[in-house]
Order: C-alpha cells, then structure tokens, then sequence
C-alpha cells in the first residue's frame, strides 16, 4: 500500500490504527515483526494495540516531588529533575514533555484512566424534577410547524373557510374560467356573450389586483370573491364577500404557539401514569370480555344443533316419501 496517503475511516474501522495514530502497513515487512502487529483470522494485519493498551497497571503511580537546594547564588534547580517514572508534580510550573501537542494528546490517552471511575448516580428527585419539568421541552421544530400549517390549511380550506389567494393560483383560476367561458360561448352563447363575460373576468382579476395593491395592510389576509344571489325579480345579482388567505391566516407566532401546545400535551400524555382504580377497570374489562366470548360460543352451539336438527328432519322427511311412493307402486301391481 502507499505510505503517502492519510488515515481514512476503513483504516480505523479495520483495527490498522495505533493509538498513536501511526498505520500497519501491510507492504512493509519490518513492521510485521513488531509487538503490537498481529493477523487477523482473514490473515490481514492489524495493530493490537487499536483501542489501546490491553494492559491495566495493578498499582497507580505516585507522584513524588524532590526537593531542590538552593546554590549559594540563590538560584533554583532546573525544573527536569522534578520528573519521576515520567510524571511530575502539578505544582511545578514548567513543562518538560513534549512540545508537539499532539504527542501529548497521544500520552494522555495512554495514561487515561478514568473510564475505570465508578459512574456518576444521579438522585430519584433529580430525575423525577427532570422529568416532570415541561419548562424543558424544546423549541418546536420547523417540520412540526410545517405540518400543522399544512393540516390546518386542509382542514379549513374543505370546509369553505381558506382560499388560496397568490398570484399564481389566481393566474390559473382566471385561465381556467377563461378556457370554460370560451367553450360555453362556442357551443351555445354568441360572439356578444363571450365579450361580456371576457370583459367581466378581466374587471374581476383588476379588482383584485387593486384589493392586492391597495390594501395591503387590512386586507392582508382576506381575499375578495364574486357570489351570485337572486334578487326579488329573480335576476341574478353579483355581489362580492371576503375570505381568508390560507398562506397567511396562521402568521409565525400562531404557529409557534400551536405547536408548544402540541408538544405539551404529547408530554403530559406520556408522563402522566394511570389514574387510581385502573386495576378495576382492568379486571372489569376482562370480565365483560370473558361474558361476550362465552355468549359467543353458546350462540354458535345453538346454532349449529339448529342446523343439525334441520337436517335430521329433512333426512326423515325424505324417508317417509320414499316410502308412500314404494307403498303405491305396491298397491298398483
């Protein structure tokens, strides 16, 4: 393999990483031979060392300090001789290891060991204010508050409430009436119709492009549209109402609101535990079970002996025929 390349995840997850981020090369031989090369059972090499020492020191290292005598000028020893069995005292407060910091990561990992520390514990009472504290939940997210935008926009716009008031959908709606107008023009209106009517769609989409342009800042959220009503002469007479936009009748904060009470009522239906006297209900829902099953299985019993009663008589019935015919042809002979 190429020596010149860098250390890639298969590398890492194959077990050719040491802990002091070196790499078991297959295509070098002297490496082979090294304590920490070893083949795996495919008769790849691997580092033995990968996830670290196997080795666990029986007796942990003391750090001893030694004490430094002053010359007659005053001065201090050097700060090497403070190091012993390749620790030093934290008081010191010079650094002698090594100045490359990651060969310092390398003998920190080697000389960590607190994974071996019993586990923090944490209290009951901690762990029931956790988890009955709601003020913890977290923001909602963007795709909740997309999902209920998008319900409630379904739910309203079924029944009559939303409209979709954008440009686009407006551009659609008048090309479809314009395609619908043209088709009752050439098939039973004439020529004069289909210009009155044209003419009524284009005032229309104007006067919406007005409410649009004008009023911005009432009108907003409401949209304006043509309903037909009978008058007393029974002509019909146009007559314009509002409704609502359904991309602006939930703004942000309403959706925001929406969505924390959603989140906490999911909360308190997970949290909270059955209520007192559950354990009756239970058994009486099992008895009311019980009682169904058994009216069940007598109604199939009664059924069935119905049935093979039923049976038996037309076997019988048929029987007593036979015998009147032979008792007949008897009597003929």
């Amino acid at each position: 393999m190429s020596t010149r390349r860098r250390t890639t995840v298969h590398d890492l997850a194959s077990l050719r990483v040491r802990p002091d981020g070196t790499r078991v090369k297959n295509a070098t031989p002297s490496l082979r031979s090294a304590a920490s090369a070893a083949r795996d059972a495919a008769g790849n090499w691997i580092a033995s060392d990968a996830g670290g020492k196997g080795d666990v020191p029986r007796w942990r290292k003391k750090k001893k300090r030694l004490v430094e005598e002053q010359d007659e000028g005053g001065e201090v020893g050097g700060g090497d001789d403070g190091v012993v069995d390749g620790t030093r005292d934290e008081d010191e407060g010079e650094d002698t290891g090594p100045k490359d910091p990651r060969a310092k990561k390398r003998r920190r990992f080697l000389e960590d060991l607190t994974y071996l520390d019993a586990p923090l514990e944490r209290s009951s009472q901690e762990v029931e204010s956790a988890a009955n504290d709601a003020a913890s939940l977290p923001v909602p997210s963007s795709e909740l508050l997309k999902c209920i935008h998008y319900y409630a926009s379904r739910y309203y716009t079924a029944r009559g409430e939303l409209f979709d008031a954008a440009k686009e959908a407006r551009r659609e709606k008048k090309v479809r009436k314009m395609e619908r107008l043209k088709n009752e023009g050439s098939s039973s209106r004439g020529s004069t119709d289909g210009r009155e009517n044209e003419e009524g769609v284009e005032s229309e989409d104007g006067d919406e492009q007005e409410n649009e342009d004008g009023n911005e800042n009432t009108d907003s959220v409401t949209g304006r549209a043509e309903t037909e009503e009978a008058d007393s002469k029974g002509s019909k007479v146009k007559k314009k109402v509002l409704r609502r936009d359904m991309y602006k009748a939930f703004d942000g904060s309403a959706l925001m609101a929406i969505g924390m009470l959603i989140q906490e009522h999911i909360f308190s239906m997970m949290s909270t535990g059955p209520g007192e006297g559950w354990e009756d209900e239970m058994v009486a829902l099992e008895e009311e079970k019980r009682v169904r099953s058994a009216a069940r299985r007598k109604r199939i019993k009664s059924e069935t002996r119905e049935v093979g009663i039923n049976e038996e008589e037309e076997v019988t019935d048929g029987g007593e025929e036979e015998s009147d015919e032979s008792e007949e042809d008897s009597s003929n002979d």
